[in-house]
């Protein structure tokens, strides 16, 4: 009984055995996925990137047991080819990356035998930061290429880090011969994090650092605006019209790279007359009274007024008798003119100060703009008894001495005309004789 069982058993494994045998000599192999990589390993919006698929045909069943790769589990597996493919798994993979070749001939391999199918991949510009679906597939054919199955398939993800992109918007004007504030808006919007940031501007002549060219930002984040103002003064000499400054940003990416990057900013010099008007001259002035106000133009500013006018405003404290509006020309720098104007104060003008209001009309030499300012000068008002105290007065003694100054004009003048009369006379009495005495 117990040889009987010990039969049975080695039948039943003998079966197994055959089973076993007859099942796996029908398929020797199979591909395996060996590992995905890819250069550069740290990817950014707009490299260019090849990824390498490591794969090979993994001996099955039998194949173990063939010694050589020219045997007949081989030569049945001979009339099969294999092609790779790369593709993107989802929209937003097929929008931001784009495969320059998704199709690799491989062809037959040999049992046991490994393959690395390259991949050519660009990363579009404006790729967001993340993550991407990429699917590699092999696909069995025939010699032909007409029978195609794939054979196995790999879904695998590419990390695309956020780039630094700096945008830099400065709009900045400065007043000849004075400091003032550079701004710049530095923008990063290409979402990458940037560390160690310095702005330095390249300043030269007519420009100053009136503190520091160099300023240090610190960390910036992806989608972060930072300002940087820089001190600087300009020199009175320049000519005002637009600058050029270079504008160099260092940074550190966060795969630890250093890099630059160097632009230009405008900036615009403006320089306008500097204008002030000066009470030079007046009459004394009382409710009513007219009289003559001389006023100063004087140019205190680095460049020439062009095309100046001014003009006395009309106003209820007081009435222009003259001209009211008088054009200058030109006024140089460092130079003054005078004009005059005729007005006469109202009844009821305020005693004290009161406003004459002026109006400036004018443009510069560099740009076909014109400026308009206004300007108060200030008319001391008397009261009656002022005004009447102020008016030139005669004493007894100039009045004793303008009467002896005067009668010596006066019998001076009498005698003189009485000779002449007399002459006159003599000579008339001569005619009447020479002539009409005869008849």
């Amino acid at each position: 009984m117990k040889k009987m069982n010990t039969k049975k058993n080695l039948v039943t494994g003998f079966l197994i055995f055959c089973f076993i045998a007859a099942t796996t000599n029908a398929e020797f192999s199979e591909i395996r996925i060996d590992s995905v990589t890819w250069d550069p390993s740290y990817i950014e919006a707009g490299d260019d990137v090849t990824v390498y698929v490591k794969f090979h045909n993994h001996p099955l069943g039998m194949a173990y047991l063939t010694p050589a790769p020219n045997t007949q589990p081989d030569e049945k597996d001979a009339g099969v080819f294999y092609t790779a493919r790369l593709e993107p798994m989802d929209e937003l993979s097929e929008k931001n990356i784009i495969i320059k070749k998704d199709t690799k001939n491989v062809g037959h391999l040999f049992i046991g035998e490994s393959w690395t199918t390259p991949f050519d991949i660009k990363i579009r510009e404006n790729a967001v930061a993340t993550t991407y679906n990429l699917k590699f597939s092999i696909i069995k054919t025939d010699i032909d290429g007409t029978q195609k199955d794939t054979d196995k398939f790999l879904e695998f993800k590419i990390p695309v880090k956020g780039v630094v992109k700096f945008k830099v918007d400065s709009d900045n004007t400065l007043k000849l011969g004075d400091t003032g504030d550079i701004q710049i808006t530095i923008s990063n919007e290409g979402g990458g994090n940037a560390k160690y940031v310095t702005g330095k501007l390249g300043l030269s002549d007519p420009f100053t650092p009136a503190k520091t060219s160099e300023i240090y930002v610190g960390d910036f984040m992806g989608d972060e605006s930072k300002d940087l103002i820089f001190s600087v003064s300009v020199n009175s000499g320049a000519e005002p019209k637009a600058y050029t400054i270079p504008l160099q940003i260092t940074y550190t990416c966060a795969d630890g790279t250093e890099k630059q990057m160097n632009t230009d900013i405008g900036v615009q010099i403006d320089a306008t007359p500097k204008l002030r008007i000066a009470l030079e001259n007046a009459d004394m002035f009382t409710q009513g009274s007219s009289g003559t106000v001389s006023v100063d133009v004087v140019n205190e500013g680095f460049v020439d007024a062009k095309f100046l006018t001014l003009k006395l405003l009309p106003d209820d404290n007081y009435k222009i008798l003259s001209i009211g509006e008088i054009y200058i020309g030109n006024l140089d720098s460092d130079d003054s003119e005078s004009e005059e104007y005729l007005i006469q104060l109202s009844e009821n003008v305020p005693n004290g100060a009161v406003p004459l209001k002026f109006e400036l009309r004018y443009k510069t030499a560099n740009r076909d703009i014109e400026f308009l300012e206004d300007a108060d000068v200030t008319l001391n008002v008397l009261t009656s008894a002022e005004y009447a105290d102020g008016q030139p007065k005669q004493n007894l003694t100039s009045q004793i001495f303008g009467a002896l100054f005067i009668i010596p004009i006066l019998v001076i003048v009498y005698l003189l005309i009485w000779i002449v009369f007399k002459l006159v006379g003599l000579f008339t009495g001569y005619l009447n004789k020479r002539f009409f005495g005869r008849r």
